[in-house]
Parts: C-alpha cells; structure tokens; sequence
C-alpha cells in the first residue's frame, strides 16, 4: 500500500472519530440542556423558568440570579412578579432571555403563550432594568406591564446594547422605556398605553436606538 493511500486512511479515520464525538455532543446536549460553545470552549446552559414549579426555576429573576454570561433562559406562560422590591427583573451580564413556550421543552409562540412581567401598578416599582449589558445580549417575547415610576416605568436600559425583540410595553406610568447611554435595536415592539411627563412611549438620553417594525399606540404625555 502506498504512503498516498496510508494518508487517506488516516484521515477517513480522524473524520469517523469527530463525526462520533460530535453526534455525542449533541445527545448530551439534547438530554441536559447544556450546550457546549465549541468557538469559545465555554459551557451554555439553557435554564428554564416556570411560575408553576415545572422548570428549574419560578422566576426570571431567580434564573438570572443563577445564569452566567452566554446562557440562555427560556420562560414558559405566566404572569412574573414578586412580592416586594423596586424592581421586578434586574439583569446585570449577557444574557439571552426568550419568553413565550408553551410549557418547559415545549414550542415557542409569544403571541400564543404570553409571558407577563408586571410591576403590579405598585408606586416606585419598574418592570425591567439592565446595566452594562453587550450586544450580546437579547431580550424577546415578553409584555412588560404596571411599572410606575417617574421614568422607565416598563423598563430602564442603562449602558446597554442589547437588542430587544417581540416585546410590549403596556400600561406602565413613567414612560414605556428609557434608556440612557445606550445603543439599542428593537424590532417587532409594541409601545401602547403608557403615561409619563414627556416620552411616554420611549425616553432616550444619549443613546442610540434602531426600531425595526415597531409600533406606537395611545401613550399619553
């Protein structure tokens, strides 16, 4: 046999070897829910959250709590809050946050399996905060309701670039969004129905902000 074809072997070898592990690979990710990043050789977990006790988690918060930057959470149908504090959800690293499944490892369709984040109309409480959050970042299929602050009822996004898709922002007082030192896309949003002194559907202070398809209902000012 010659060299040329002792090579070729030694290939077709390595290839069957990488093609078994990374069939492997996606077994394991399928049964465990972690994902293996090859590009960075990092982890990514994917964590599920369920108000009813099915998931890994009861609340948004709880997961992002427990989350590392790259993972991925996905949240069933509900209503979100919590009891006490200024804020529902505060998201302070990367993350990839989807709402709208059916029920854990079910399908996905915001519109058909709505995932409430409320703020409950509680005077001084906001839906949603982000701080220093990359373009890696994504938040989609959520409808942010009954934040009642003086700004950023529905959410405030500060020193962030994250993209935010799919979302509502309904019924909050103090402006749908604000969002200051920020570089923002929104796509496929929805503003309705909120109050503020000025800005009730969005204010922006020093940021930058791309709105895809997005639409703008009855906010008052």
């Amino acid at each position: 046999m010659s060299d040329h074809n002792l090579d070729r072997t030694g290939y077709g070898v390595q290839f069957r070897r990488v093609r078994h592990r990374l069939l492997c690979l996606v077994v394991f990710a399928s049964l465990t829910g972690v994902w293996c990043c090859l590009s960075s050789g990092a982890e990514c977990a994917v964590l599920w959250v369920d108000a009813n006790g099915h998931g890994q988690y009861r609340t948004v918060q709880e997961a992002v709590d427990a989350a590392s930057s790259g993972d991925e959470i996905r949240v069933v149908q509900g209503v979100y809050t919590k009891p006490a504090g200024d804020v529902v959800v505060w998201i302070n690293k990367d993350l990839v946050i989807h709402g709208g499944y059916a029920a854990v490892g079910g399908e996905r369709n915001p519109t058909r399996y709505p995932v409430i984040l409320s703020g409950g109309g509680i005077a001084g409480r906001r839906v949603l905060s982000t701080h220093h959050l990359t373009t890696a970042s994504e938040l989609s299929g959520f409808t942010l309701a009954g934040g009642t602050t003086e700004t950023g009822g529905g959410a405030n996004i500060n020193s962030s670039g994250l993209m935010i898709a799919e979302c509502v922002f309904q019924d909050n007082t103090g402006s749908g969004m604000s969002a200051s030192w920020s570089r923002l896309s929104l796509i496929d949003c929805v503003f309705a129905n909120n109050q503020a002194q000025g800005g009730a559907g969005m204010a922006i202070g020093q940021s930058t902000v791309t709105a895809t398809n997005c639409r703008f209902n009855n906010n008052v000012a």
